[in-house]
């Protein structure tokens, strides 16, 4: 059964290895892009103490409109009064359909950091470039096209559980005896290197494998939606999805245009002591959808809004505890994967699992490189020959 196993581990990880190691690099990368990147775009992000009141969101969305060519899809207002305004732009390339890069499917990807209070746009970032979203985008699909490099991490991904639950049963010690070396390195001065190889595939596996499985598992969730509906269905213990759909609207009378102010003005009054409202930017007259970030960076705790593009009238309304616990579980996926779940202390552990992971595909190479030369050169071995005299008797 073990010689088995280790077949089976050792061709997962050959076959595996590669996409395992970058998807592992890129997620360690990733690990802390927020904290980076609100210390590189602090100039712009947050204001001089200003007792300027800011302008009406419709206001401060036309006078930007009215310089750039540019259909916006989201606007992001933070409740901190020296943030910026944050407005987003994607557009997908025509023939994205064909592309088989992942940066040849997007036309344009940029967020504007604006003024409140005067509209100036301060700052105009080329997201489709920036290092943290490249590192994310290999992450997810190793930059190749989403319906061509997804399903390589995604199955990879769960080739990788497997080599998890083979690497455990292969860790587990034959005897009494081996229990001591499992769990450290005892090490002296005349271990050789492929022992201290061994021990760091052996014992860093060991310790890595209930987060690093964790980590494969939420990004199961993202890559395969059967998986995620079987992770809903055995949290929540309910068949039924979530209701998700906008809400039916038929208002023909269009007496007043849409408002942008009065959806967030209905969404601070709901909930005060968010971090942040996205409302999401349209040319048509329908329920204008808006997400309530409860704090910032993460996504565990979001509430849902469809307001009415005029009145700002609450047409439907999902709060964060309205939530079943298996949609609880999926919309904190995220902060799972990443750590944020638990502040620095889980991007701190999520850093250095993937980079623990990261070694697993060469530490194991190495040892399955080093037993396939052994092999080679105890079937090229010489043999020797004996030169045999002939025994005379005396005469």
């Amino acid at each position: 059964m073990k010689k088995l196993i280790l077949s089976i581990h050792r061709w997962l990880g050959l076959g595996t290895g590669l996409v395992v190691f970058i998807v592992a690099v890129t997620g360690a990368l990733f690990a802390f892009s927020d904290e980076v990147k609100d210390y590189l775009r602090r100039d712009y992000r947050w204001l001089a103490a200003e007792e300027q009141p800011p302008l009406p969101l419709d206001s401060l969305l036309h006078k930007v409109q009215s310089r750039y060519e540019m259909q916006f899809y989201q606007v992001v207002v933070y409740n901190h009064p020296r943030r910026s305004v944050e407005l987003r732009v994607y557009k997908q390339a025509e023939d994205a359909g064909t592309a088989f890069w992942y940066l040849d499917t997007v036309e344009a990807y940029y967020t504007l950091y604006v003024h409140p209070a005067t509209g100036q746009v301060l700052k105009v970032i080329n997201e489709k470039y920036d290092f943290f979203h490249l590192v994310k985008m290999m992450h997810w699909s190793l930059l190749l096209h989403n319906d061509i490099g997804q399903p390589i991490v995604g199955y990879s991904t769960l080739l990788f559980v497997l080599l998890l639950l083979t690497g455990l049963w292969l860790w587990y010690p034959k005897s009494n005896k081996g229990w001591k070396q499992r769990f450290w390195f005892y090490w002296t001065k005349t271990t050789g290197r492929k022992r201290k190889n061994y021990d760091l595939h052996n014992i860093g596996g060991f310790y890595a494998f209930i987060p690093a499985l964790v980590l494969a598992l939420t990004g199961m969730v993202w890559a395969f939606p059967w998986f995620r509906m079987l992770v809903y269905v055995l949290v929540s213990m309910s068949t039924t999805p979530p209701d998700l759909a906008p809400p039916p609207f038929a208002d023909t009378l269009r007496q007043e245009k849409i408002s942008y102010q009065k959806a967030l003005d209905t969404a601070r009054r709901l909930y005060p002591a968010a971090a942040a409202y996205g409302i999401a930017l349209t040319q048509e007259y329908k329920p204008l959808a808006v997400t309530v970030q409860q704090t910032e960076h993460r996504y565990a705790v979001l509430h849902q809004l469809y307001v009415h593009p005029s009145t700002g009238e609450v047409l439907k309304h999902r709060t964060h505890a309205q939530k079943n616990t298996g949609e609880k579980l999926i919309t904190a996926n995220y902060d799972i994967h990443v750590g944020a779940i638990a502040g620095f202390a889980g991007k701190l552990l999520a850093f250095v699992v993937s980079l623990l992971v990261a070694m697993l595909p060469v530490t194991g190479f190495y040892i399955w490189w080093g037993r396939r030369n052994k092999k080679k050169r105890k079937g090229k071995g010489r043999t020797k020959t004996y030169r045999t005299g002939v025994l005379k008797e005396k005469t």
